[in-house]
């Protein structure tokens, strides 16, 4: 039962850093639409980063190299999709 304690305070935290990064960026950035689409990519990495974290310390085996590859698709395509955004406007 721990396990998923930690694992539901970890998405627990999540769900709170985007709803503080969602108001903070949509102020900050122009157009508000790219606000919201950094804030959920950021909180996506800071969410995968720390659940692998997680599963190192329960001692699961991953392939960090297989998981870092999707990782940066994603980033990179998160990245364009907020630049073709913020551009648009």
């Amino acid at each position: 039962m721990g396990k998923v304690k930690h694992y539901l305070a970890l998405q627990a935290m999540c769900c709170v850093m985007n709803i503080v990064l969602n108001f903070l960026l949509i102020k900050f950035i122009r157009p508000p639409v790219a606000g919201l689409a950094l804030a959920t990519s950021l909180v996506f990495l800071m969410s995968s980063l720390m659940g692998i974290k997680l599963l190192k310390n329960l001692k699961v085996y991953i392939d960090l190299k297989y998981i870092f590859s999707g990782l940066l698709k994603s980033a990179i395509s998160a990245l364009l999709l907020f630049l073709s955004t913020y551009s648009a406007y």
